[in-house]
């Protein structure tokens, strides 16, 4: 299971790093933001060596105090970063892949 914080806004954050020791083998991903008054926007998407982006979510609203589940196909890490990135002003979102 892999666990991550989105706390800075347009960051990249990297959930599962291309050619590292965590696979893209799981299903299940679940996004939650957790601010109280905020709805979050949230980008999740592969990218590869050449900086090409394959998006699961692109300029995707989640609501404050809200879970998005999603089920992902596997892919190949070695070949593939999956990376979120979010345009909130104050964000707080988890992340769960697992």
């Amino acid at each position: 299971m892999i666990i991550k914080r989105l706390t800075v806004q347009s960051q990249v954050y990297d959930i599962v790093t291309k050619g590292g020791s965590l696979t893209g083998k799981r299903k299940r991903l679940y996004i939650t933001n957790t601010n109280d008054s905020l709805e979050a926007n949230l980008d999740l998407y592969l990218e590869d060596g050449s900086a090409h982006k394959y998006y699961f979510l692109n300029g995707t609203i989640i609501p404050s105090n809200a879970t998005l589940e999603l089920e992902i196909i596997p892919f190949d890490s070695s070949v593939f970063h999956l990376r979120a990135v979010t345009a909130s002003s104050s964000p707080a979102i988890h992340i769960i892949y697992g």
